[in-house]
């Protein structure tokens, strides 16, 4: 008898972080459906299915879960990994700006999480969600501007291990992984951090994307409500 081939839903896929992810799932066996805005570099691989939608809009959001089972069939991994910044100060920022920030990099998650543990719960299914958060949900970063976004990534700590206690008993594990400066278009940070990062170097999206795996899967069956922090010795400072 085969192995059931096992589903990962991941957001934000064109670029970045997202893209490092899916690919990665991929690498590992998964079937991956891929949700962004815009076109991902993995349309047209083995196992891939892009879904092109606008998390931002709470609407279509609300949709997402269910297009998903319907086209796909089965999740077993959300990854929770779309989000946006603006670099603005406290002063400056405005309503709109800050609600921006907000409903993609909270409220969508928790939007798609609460449709994907519906589904899991109707049908006595377990699953797995890995929240993307940041380092700056436990420590401030050097660049002043960032309040509004780690305001979000704090929050999606807290949901992450609101989550984890509350589904524990229903075998649905629920961690996030918070990575620090990465080699990224989004991070593209102060090149002056480097002195403030012990191993004074920037991460990969594929050392990130490679913990993402390793939470999501069996070998950390024993692990919910958790956030792994991978920052090359960022906090330690």
């Amino acid at each position: 008898m085969s192995t059931p081939i096992r589903r990962a839903v991941v957001t934000g896929v064109s670029r970045g972080l997202g893209l490092a992810i899916a690919a990665r799932f991929l690498d590992d066996g998964y079937a991956v459906v891929g949700i962004s805005r815009g076109a991902s570099p993995l349309a047209g691989r083995d196992g891939f299915s892009a879904l092109r939608a606008d998390l931002s809009d709470h609407d279509v959001c609300a949709t997402v879960i269910d297009s998903v089972r319907s086209d796909h069939g089965p999740i077993d991994v959300l990854v929770n990994n779309a989000a946006t910044m603006v670099y603005t100060s406290v002063a400056d920022i405005t309503a709109d700006q800050l609600q921006t920030i907000v409903d993609l990099n909270l409220t969508t998650p928790f939007i798609l999480s609460r449709d994907v543990v519906r589904n899991w719960l109707a049908e006595g299914a377990t699953g797995n969600i890995v929240n993307i958060s940041s380092v700056e949900s436990d420590v401030a970063w050097p660049n002043p501007l960032q309040a509004a976004y780690a305001t979000t990534k704090g929050g999606l700590v807290g949901l992450t291990r609101a989550m984890a206690l509350e589904l524990a008993g229903s075998g649905i594990r629920v961690n996030a992984v918070a990575p620090g400066a990465l080699a990224t278009e989004m991070s593209s940070p102060d090149p002056n951090v480097l002195d403030l990062i012990p191993q004074g170097r920037l991460g990969t999206p594929e050392e990130i994307a490679a913990s993402v795996a390793h939470v999501a899967g069996p070998d950390a069956s024993y692990m919910t409500g958790e956030v792994l922090y991978i920052d090359g010795g960022y906090r330690l400072q």
